[in-house]
């Protein structure tokens, strides 16, 4: 149902842009009452706004993949004062089913108060109102996720039960996660779920923190002979399509985070990272690459007994040799976990004329400043 400006009576239809929204079916109000499409003094009137939070804590930087570092990155893309005239996508449901309140809705970033406000496509406010307290339910559960253009992504949305969306993913793995001919990087894909919002939530706006559900990969270099060619890397055997699940508990704090199901059928990829660098030419010591974007998942001891377990490949040529040497890893560490970066420093061609490998585990926070270089 909606409100119409001049007869303020409520009807079934679409969502219209700057009018307030409702739910037919089985979940419709106990009458009808005549409310105006407006803010009122009537409680029951209160607009729905947003506060947007997020773990992230450092500059956005451009590189292979393209990641959103902080809140701030997610502002400027959505900005809408900005050139990039982008927004996230929102819906919200019925709380206790899947019908839809708010359906296919922007949201954008302005620099007034309310900041974080629903818009069309061309900047203009749309006002949207929480359900009136005549309605038999009156609590919402917000779907929000960015890039709105899923295209490259690697991720489609996928179905959503009371409190339980979805979403799949089928990653790139091939020229460095780059689309059309290796000129569009990979684009993150980040969402946010907050379920049973009222009125209550209106001062305040509804918190929207929004969730990195993929790992990401650095390759870092600790040290190398002078004049080593780093050719590539190769991560062994990974999954690159699956389904990941919201979890609001299962997070290492107890808060939320996302589940991931691999598809295990024709799903055994090879991700071959090309670098073609020259150490003391185009690399130096903490040279970094990265970030690669990777889904979540067990390394070894892998359900599937047919499948061993998760290696790195290392291909490099020492100066003046002739021939590429190629070394083959294990990885001490055990899984790729969501909103988890993987930052692994090579040592190339030691003493021993081994390669070593080490890892080191952060959270969603930038790596400083060592150099970064982009993978051609």
């Amino acid at each position: 149902m909606m409100i119409q400006n001049k007869t303020y009576k409520w009807m079934l239809g679409l969502l219209a842009a700057g009018l307030l929204s409702a739910c037919g079916g089985d979940n419709a109000v106990t009458s009808t009452p005549e409310l105006p499409s407006v803010k009122t003094s009537d409680t029951s009137q209160q607009e729905i706004t947003f506060n947007v939070t997020g773990e992230w804590n450092s500059e956005a930087t451009t590189r292979e993949a393209t990641i959103y570092e902080n809140t701030a990155a997610l502002r400027d893309e959505v900005s809408h004062e900005g050139a990039g005239g982008n927004f996230f996508h929102i819906d919200a449901y019925y709380d206790g089913n899947t019908d839809k309140y708010i359906n296919n809705s922007r949201v954008f970033y302005f620099t007034a108060t309310p900041a974080w406000r629903f818009a069309d496509n061309s900047g203009n406010i749309v006002h949207y109102f929480w359900p009136p307290t005549q309605y038999v339910v009156t609590s919402l559960n917000f779907l929000a996720y960015a890039p709105e253009i899923l295209t490259y992504t690697g991720v489609t949305i996928g179905t959503y039960s009371d409190r339980n969306p979805t979403f799949n993913c089928d990653l790139p793995i091939t020229n460095n996660q780059t689309y059309v001919g290796g000129t569009v990087p990979l684009k993150e894909f980040i969402y946010a779920f907050e379920s049973g919002k009222n009125i209550e939530n209106s001062e305040s706006g509804v918190p929207l923190n929004f969730l990195h559900p993929f790992a990401v990969v650095y390759l870092r270099i600790g040290s190398a002979k002078q004049r080593t060619t780093l050719n590539s890397v190769t991560f062994m055997r990974i999954y690159k399509k699956g389904t990941g699940e919201y979890n609001s508990t299962g997070g290492p704090t107890g808060g939320p985070t996302t589940d991931w199901t691999p598809e295990t059928a024709d799903n055994e990829h090879d991700f071959t990272i090309s670098i073609g660098k020259v150490m003391g030419v185009d690399m130096v010591t903490g040279s970094t690459f990265g970030p690669f974007i990777v889904m979540p998942q067990s390394l070894r001891g892998r359900t599937d007994p047919s499948l061993v377990d998760i290696k790195m490949v290392v291909n490099y040529t020492e100066y003046g040799g002739s021939a590429t040497e190629t070394s083959e890893i294990a990885l001490s560490n055990t899984s790729w976990d969501p909103s988890k970066k993987y930052i692994y420093t090579l040592d190339l061609g030691t003493d021993d004329g081994s390669v070593k490998v080490g890892v080191d585990v952060v959270d969603w926070v930038d790596q400083g400043s060592n150099t970064l270089i982009n993978v051609d």
